[in-house]
């Protein structure tokens, strides 16, 4: 997954299809994978208030998302 990518869904489908938010998480995710944290949070205050919205809070992509971002956190505090 690249940037390109996510950049491909949002003009192809729009930023809240549902394919856009997935690559969005999964990009989230990648990030945070690789240890880059802040970014990782950055994309998370992006998409989550757009998944809550459309998908509801207790989506398993909201709440995944969610539980990255806190996850995030937890790792600037040690």
């Amino acid at each position: 997954l690249r940037r390109s990518d996510l950049a491909t869904w949002e003009r192809v489908e729009g930023p809240h299809h549902l394919r856009t938010l997935e690559c969005r998480c999964q990009l989230a995710f990648l990030v945070s994978y690789q240890g880059r944290d802040a970014e990782a949070r950055e994309l998370c205050d992006e998409v989550l208030p757009v998944l809550r919205r459309i998908l509801g809070p207790n989506h398993i992509y909201s709440r995944n998302l969610q539980g990255l971002k806190d996850t995030s956190q937890l790792h600037d505090l040690e």
